[in-house]
């Protein structure tokens, strides 16, 4: 996966604005970023990417009639969760999302989202906006907030003898 930023849409979607917004809700990273991307291969290997792509691409064709763009950047085995996470925040009755989620990024171990109709934040209050990207970071699996389980650790201890150090480091 490539850490790109989300660019051209403001500090919004970005993922120190993530960071900003998850730590003024007293969250603390339980994992480094390097120890959450071995979490997310060991993830990845068991999933088939192309289907999860598909499928993605077709639930936001399906229920917002656009496709974000960098959702091929995103981890499998979040883009696999996505579609269950922001379906939730739907209207029951209703067959389309209530907004347009425009790009996608994992970044800093964080995702970063940006959204079509959210105007900008000049008062720096936390928006609804915000509040879906704080619960989106902290529902995804695996995540810098949630602690890795015991089999997680052991196979990140024996398949990344680099990263022990780190197994045992707190980022926050």
């Amino acid at each position: 996966m490539t850490a790109e930023p989300i660019t051209g849409l403001g500090h919004l979607g970005s993922a120190d604005h993530v960071f900003k917004i998850l730590r003024s809700h007293g969250m603390k990273q339980s994992l480094t970023s390097a120890v959450l991307a071995a979490a997310v291969e060991l993830a990845e290997s068991t999933v088939s990417r192309a289907e999860v792509v598909s499928q993605a691409r077709q639930f936001f064709t399906d229920r917002t009639g656009f496709v974000p763009v960098g959702i091929e950047e995103l981890p499998s085995c979040w883009l696999q969760q996505l579609p269950t996470l922001l379906w939730n925040g739907h209207k029951p009755g209703e067959d389309r999302l209530p907004y347009m989620v425009l790009r996608l990024a994992f970044e800093q171990g964080v995702l970063g989202i940006a959204f079509l109709q959210e105007p900008p934040n000049e008062n720096g209050r936390v928006t609804c906006w915000d509040r879906l990207r704080l619960l989106l970071n902290l529902f995804l699996v695996p995540n810098l907030w949630r602690p890795l389980t015991r089999e997680e650790e052991l196979e990140i201890w024996t398949r990344r003898p680099e990263l022990r150090r780190e197994l045992f480091t707190l980022e926050d």
